[in-house]
């Protein structure tokens, strides 16, 4: 005899189903930093005087030090635990 699970009964038996639902929610930080960004780069354009490649560049830096500086606090975080590099910044 087969046991059938429906998709909510199998995803209420994956073990730490809260980290999961917490990682995925801390994965979408970045793309909300870069939305709630956007709406003012024509702002900040016009009050820093700067033309429209350089304002749009503020939003691709912002993604270019999370992609580049992710590796590191991974390490920091396998090294040190999770409170050190979270109480560092």
């Amino acid at each position: 005899m087969t046991t059938t699970f429906t998709s909510a009964v199998y995803i209420a038996r994956i073990p730490h189903r809260r980290a999961l639902i917490l990682l995925l929610l801390a994965s979408t930080l970045a793309v909300m930093a870069g939305a709630t960004v956007a709406p003012v780069v024509d702002i900040m354009r016009v009050d820093l005087d700067i033309n429209a490649t350089s304002a749009g560049l503020i939003l691709t830096l912002h993604a270019l030090v999370i992609a580049s500086t992710s590796p590191l606090v991974g390490w920091l975080i396998d090294r040190f635990g999770v409170r050190v590099p979270l109480a560092a910044g």
